[in-house]
């Protein structure tokens, strides 16, 4: 016989059903006397009888609230319904889920809303790290965008969704004790998606420590995806992706979407290393991701028009303006000719990235992804590509022409990819 579906909570009468995941089914409510609108979220009826999932789901609250973080949601009460299953009442969230708000974009996100998203979420990711509690499943699903006209942009990200985080003396849980959870239980969605998994996650048992590093990892697939409209490591099986996750390294973000900003992908990268010890903290990427932000809204606020009064008043210079205009753009023409500006563009990128990028007098002119944009002239320049472990490759760059490389390294004899 088919379960009916509730339409009061306590004190809370069901109006809508918002959500519904592999731990629970949330509703929309509004509390009988007070009128307060919340959320409430009720652990499926199947998985109320394991003691394990239900005290995972009665941490939830404990883990989102310890933190105070306005980029958390709020859990305001937890109790059991008459036949014991367990419930949580949260704050009302009335917006879009990132997911959602990725299907409608298909090809990714301006740049500038993706940082902001992101700072914000690494701001209360930071400060729930700083309570020892590690989230262990950041996607877009968990990630909710609500109005908020006191934040840039009028929008804030805010995290959900801590039924599987590792709280103060649990978080050096161990990846065994995962992994026998992955191999024997049903719920394996309670231990993460394939997609935003770290390396870490998807090793074999006790090659690794889930730690703070996890969630770094799990933000730079989120980046990645919401820059791009895809996620980095894609395959029908999940095991494929995790083996993915575990040894082959992304495709250059500027190799999917021109316009990323150097600094932007190469942070991403760092999120991205195989081992936590190659990322960065989550306060070191909100920190990165503020700098990125002011610079991203300074380069939007140049490009705006100035008001109309003040075209008006400066339409009267105009005649003695364009005289020295036009002379710059005929020298112009002279010089270069028609379709050339004066810099080139130099871009390389490497499989796997971080290397560097050496000159003939074995100077080390940067690492990749490798940026540069030197004045237009005559002549080449061969470079080494070079990174411990694999054999180097020449590359020539052109002080005539754009050059954009994607070097795929060897490995050398006897050296692990």
């Amino acid at each position: 016989m088919a379960r009916r579906k509730p339409t009061k909570i306590g004190p809370y009468r069901l109006i809508r059903e918002i959500g519904r995941g592999g731990m629970g089914t949330v509703y929309e409510a509004e509390h009988e006397r007070v009128k307060s609108h919340v959320a409430v979220k009720v652990l499926h009826p199947e998985y109320a009888k394991d003691p394990q999932i239900v005290a995972r789901f009665r941490q939830e609250p404990m883990a989102a609230n310890l933190t105070r973080h306005p980029g958390i949601t709020h859990v305001m009460e937890s109790d059991v319904l008459p036949d014991g299953t367990p419930y949580l009442v949260m704050e009302f969230l009335d917006g879009q889920s990132l997911r959602h708000r990725l299907r409608k974009a298909r090809g990714g996100l301006p740049q500038l809303a993706v940082i902001r998203f992101a700072r914000q979420i690494a701001d209360a990711l930071a400060a729930a790290h700083a309570k020892k509690i590690i989230h262990r499943d950041i996607k877009p699903e968990n990630i909710m965008l609500v109005r908020d006209d006191a934040v840039p942009g009028g929008e804030r990200a805010k995290v959900l969704d801590f039924g599987i985080a590792v709280v103060a003396e649990d978080a050096s849980l161990s990846i065994s004790q995962s992994n026998t959870q992955i191999k024997t239980s049903p719920f394996a969605s309670l231990l993460g998606t394939a997609t935003y998994m770290a390396p870490e996650q998807c090793l074999e048992s006790g090659r690794a420590v889930v730690d703070d590093k996890t969630d770094v990892y799990g933000l730079g697939i989120l980046l990645y995806e919401s820059l791009c409209g895809q996620a980095p490591f894609v395959a029908p099986e999940m095991v494929s992706v995790m083996h993915k996750h575990i040894s082959e390294p992304p495709t250059p973000l500027s190799l999917l979407r021109a316009d990323v900003h150097p600094d932007v992908e190469a942070l991403v990268l760092r999120m991205l290393g195989k081992s936590g010890s190659e990322r960065p903290t989550m306060r070191e990427v909100s920190m990165q991701l503020q700098s990125l932000e002011l610079t991203e809204s300074e380069l939007s606020s140049g490009l705006s028009m100035p008001p109309p009064q003040a075209l008006y008043r400066r339409s009267r210079l105009w005649p003695v303006l364009l005289v020295p205009v036009a002379l710059g753009l005929a020298a112009g023409l002279y010089l270069y000719g028609p379709g050339h500006s004066n810099t080139v563009t130099w871009r390389i990128d490497s499989s796997p990235p971080g290397a560097e990028i050496v000159n003939a007098k074995g100077q080390v002119l940067g690492t990749t992804p490798f940026r540069s944009g030197p004045k237009r002239d005559v002549g080449k320049v061969p470079v080494t590509v070079r990174l411990t472990g694999y054999l180097p490759e020449s590359v020539t760059l052109d002080y005539e022409r754009d050059t954009q490389q994607l070097v795929r390294l060897r490995p050398r004899s006897g050296s692990a990819p």
